[in-house]
C-alpha cells in the first residue's frame, strides 16, 4: 500500500496525524525562544596593558613576556595569544571548556599581582576583562557616496 491508498481509505487517521504535527509546530514556536545573539560562553579572559611611548619591541621583552610566562602555569589553559602595539598590548588566555571563568579569571588575577613587581613601575595596572559576545554589534553598515 502506498501513501495516497492510506489516505483516501483512512481519512480520520491522516487528520488526526495532520493535527498532532501542527499541535507539535505550535508548541515549538511558542516554547522555544528565538535569539539574534544567543548566551554563548567562551571561557577567554583578555588582559589588557598600556606603556604609554614604548615601541612594541620594548613591549614585547617589557611586559608581554612575563605576562605570557605568569598565566602560561595556571591551570586549564588551553592557548595564549598577544597582540603588541606601540604603547598597548593585548593578551588573551583561552581556556578548556567548562571551565569556570570566574574562577579562572581569579586565578590569573593572582598571578598577575605576584607579577607585577617584574613590570616596569611607571606603567599603567593592566586590566582584565572576560569575553561577552553581547558587546559587540551584530551589525555592521558602511554607506558610501559618490559625485
Amino acid at each position: 500500500m502506498n501513501i495516497s491508498t492510506v489516505a483516501i481509505n483512512r481519512p480520520v487517521t491522516v487528520l488526526m496525524v495532520c493535527l498532532v504535527a501542527i499541535l507539535l509546530g505550535g508548541v515549538a514556536y511558542v516554547g522555544i525562544p528565538v535569539d539574534l545573539m544567543p548566551e554563548i560562553v567562551y571561557p577567554t579572559i583578555s588582559v589588557r596593558a598600556e606603556y604609554a611611548g614604548v615601541a612594541p619591541e620594548e613591549m614585547e621583552t617589557l611586559v608581554v613576556r612575563p605576562l605570557e610566562e605568569a598565566f602560561s602555569a595556571a591551570p586549564h589553559v588551553e592557548k595564549i595569544s598577544s597582540s603588541v602595539y606601540e604603547g598597548l598590548c593585548y593578551v588573551r588566555v583561552g581556556f578548556d571548556y567548562g571551565v569556570d571563568v570566574d574562577e579562572a579569571a581569579n586565578e590569573l588575577r593572582t598571578r598577575l599581582d605576584r607579577r607585577r613587581r617584574y613590570l616596569p613601575e611607571d606603567m599603567d595596572p593592566p586590566s582584565m576583562y572576560k569575553y561577552d559576545s553581547s558587546q559587540y554589534p551584530i551589525l555592521y553598515l558602511a554607506v558610501s557616496a559618490s559625485d
